[in-house]
């Protein structure tokens, strides 16, 4: 009995420690609900419980400062396709992910600017052989491939998909900012060879405050 007291205090205090985490590090405006998680310095959030196109999905993210998912590498890919299949038990869907080229001008990019370098598109996808499709969805059906889709059609709900929203974590640790040392200064600029005429015997000479390079002066 007190085996399994212990045992339920413990998971107890695992899944409010795991909760609190979430809420101190994803937005406030969020649905305080199961579909967001954590993976790295990023809260996703995802949106499976209504359809948007690309567009207005894109607009949902940034509405509380985010962007649509940039799955820029296969742990990030893992990590989707994980929480999509066996977290929400959705084997047959397919989500928006931040992948465009509403420029049309030949090259995918993420919703953050930054360019293509790991991708997952199924065979004959990401080409640009069909004109219009610039958007792109990840399909659980098809194991995560990524298909290119058309961003929006104001005359067809055939065209909204679910989607994923990513944001950066509140709690992201920021780099500490470096203030430069007597000893950083010194070593960064060489004293010169010094020369003085001076005696100041056992006092020393004094010191430049900023470079702690030797003056010609007695520390009197």
């Amino acid at each position: 009995m007190i085996a399994r007291l212990t045992a339920f205090i413990w998971v107890t205090s695992f899944l409010f420690s795991e909760q609190t985490e979430v809420d101190d590090a994803c937005p406030p405006g969020l649905p305080q609900d199961e579909f967001r998680q954590l993976y790295r310095d990023s809260c996703f959030y995802f949106v499976l419980y209504r359809v948007k196109d690309y567009v207005h999905a894109e607009q949902d993210c940034e509405g509380q400062g985010g962007k649509l998912a940039v799955v820029d590498s296969a742990a990030v890919q893992g990590f989707l396709v994980d929480k999509l299949v066996n977290a929400y038990k959705r084997p047959d869907i397919r989500v928006w992910i931040g992948l465009e080229d509403r420029d049309n001008d030949g090259t995918f990019v993420w919703a953050d600017g930054t360019p293509l370098a790991y991708s997952n598109w199924a065979i004959g996808e990401g080409d640009h052989k069909h004109p219009g499709e610039v958007c792109a969805l990840l399909d659980t059906r098809q194991r995560g491939k990524w298909y290119d889709f058309v961003c929006e059609n104001k005359e067809s709900l055939g065209y909204e998909h679910s989607y994923v929203c990513q944001y950066t974590s509140r709690t992201a640790t920021a780099p500490t900012a470096h203030v430069a040392t007597a000893t950083d200064i010194s070593m960064t600029h060489p004293c010169p060879p010094f020369s003085c005429d001076l005696d100041c015997g056992m006092d020393g000479f004094k010191k430049n405050g900023t470079s702690s390079c030797s003056l010609c002066e007695c520390d009197v």
